[in-house]
């Protein structure tokens, strides 16, 4: 028997509120070879995610406190964790979920209802792409500070402020041009918008 048999796919967090979604997830991936880290919660989600690197996290989106897609804006916009793949899983397939899957920086989108069939052949892919682009993205990599529950929530705070700033410029830009009769009145209300 060769050696690397024994040794685990990948290491798979796996964040989910629901016992019994958990250990359907964790056996699947088990049976799959992969090493399984749990969380229960958003931030559990997080605190794991930025302590133990996983190689993959998949995330439920509908959770209590934070939920998956805002774990997923949190975990993009740290620079320790930034590189790491996200699945989304849910048992909300429409298209605007998958939009706001895309919108939150999740790599994948995986419904519930395809679990089985769909997301081992999912980290199969995002395990192959990852290790394709090398280890380029974990090169100088910063310290970690150590995460709260507080700090945690601070962050999400930050980022729904940064969106909604960058939503109102964009409309106000909008309807500037729009509604301007030509470039420099569009221009100036851009600039008294900004404080300059």
């Amino acid at each position: 028997m060769n050696p690397s048999d024994n040794q685990p796919k990948g290491r798979i967090l796996v964040i989910e509120d629901s016992p019994t979604q958990l250990l359907v997830a964790r056996r699947l991936l088990t049976s799959h070879g992969y090493d399984v880290i749990t969380a229960t919660d958003g931030v559990q989600g997080i605190q794991a995610a930025s302590v133990e690197l996983p190689d993959v996290v998949v995330t439920d989106v509908l959770m209590p406190g934070l939920n998956g897609y805002q774990v997923c804006r949190v975990l993009k916009d740290d620079s320790l964790t930034r590189h790491i793949p996200i699945v989304l899983l849910t048992a909300r397939e429409h298209p605007i979920d998958r939009f706001w899957a895309t919108e939150s920086g999740a790599d994948r989108f995986v419904g519930k209802s395809q679990i089985y069939d769909e997301l081992p052949t999912v980290l199969t892919e995002v395990l192959a792409s990852r290790k394709a682009q090398g280890s380029a993205a974990m090169d100088g990599m910063p310290t970690r500070q150590e995460l709260t529950g507080d700090n945690i929530k601070s962050r999400v705070s930050r980022l729904f402020e940064q969106q909604l700033v960058r939503s109102t410029i964009r409309n106000r830009l909008r309807r500037s041009v729009l509604g301007a009769p030509n470039v420099d009145a569009a221009a100036a209300e851009l600039l008294e918008l900004v404080g300059l």
